[in-house]
């Protein structure tokens, strides 16, 4: 498409006087219009590459049950829900692992698809309606659910992405990750900038 629009803007310069001149703005117009959506495709925000980065360090800092994760080598799949551009920078994290195990596969999902195959979800922003949704469709299956929500915990997630001192860190809730069947490393809690216990009052 890009490559049919340069021809195009090659093609109008070609013409003469007013037609030549409105021809190609029109055309330059496209191409850039072009460029730039290409570019918010392509080209993850900081913040995006912050959140994958997080989520392709998770695999290494959770314990799923016996049989959670697939096949001989321990495959899993860390599934993203309404984010364009976290998947594409988790897709660029996973390529720089080559063979280490375990092998890391990405999904995209729609709001409103069903879930499954997932060892680890990260929910974009959605109105916690949708939230509360996907989490209630993987009550008690050893599913790492990761929101943005301001309160996302109190939705049901395990690890929610909060904005603090314009960084982004998270918080924890144990009891939701036990309730899935998970187990949460003591490194991982420890760089937290919160953690919900069982039986602490939130």
């Amino acid at each position: 498409m890009l490559r049919y629009l340069v021809r195009s803007l090659h093609n109008a310069y070609l013409l003469s006087g007013a037609i030549r001149r409105g021809m190609w703005l029109l055309c330059l117009c496209s191409v850039l219009a072009c460029a730039s959506a290409w570019a918010d495709v392509t080209a993850p925000t900081l913040e995006q590459q912050v959140k994958a980065a997080y989520l392709y360090r998770f695999v290494d800092h959770i314990e799923w049950p016996d049989g959670a994760l697939s096949g001989t080598q321990n495959a899993l799949t860390i599934g993203v829900v309404g984010d364009a551009g976290v998947v594409t920078a988790l897709n660029t994290l996973v390529q720089a692992r080559g063979s280490s195990a375990p092998a890391i596969t990405v999904r995209a999902f729609k709001p409103g698809d069903a879930i499954s195959g997932v060892q680890i979800l990260f929910i974009g922003t959605l109105d916690n309606h949708h939230v509360k949704n996907i989490v209630a469709s993987l009550d008690a299956r050893p599913v790492l659910i990761v929101t943005e929500e301001e309160g996302g915990l109190d939705l049901g997630s395990m690890i929610n992405f909060v904005p603090v001192d314009n960084r982004i860190r998270f918080e924890v809730s144990l009891p939701h990750a036990t309730h899935n069947g998970l187990k949460i490393s003591a490194r991982l809690l420890a760089v937290a900038q919160r953690v919900e216990r069982e039986g602490a009052a939130k």
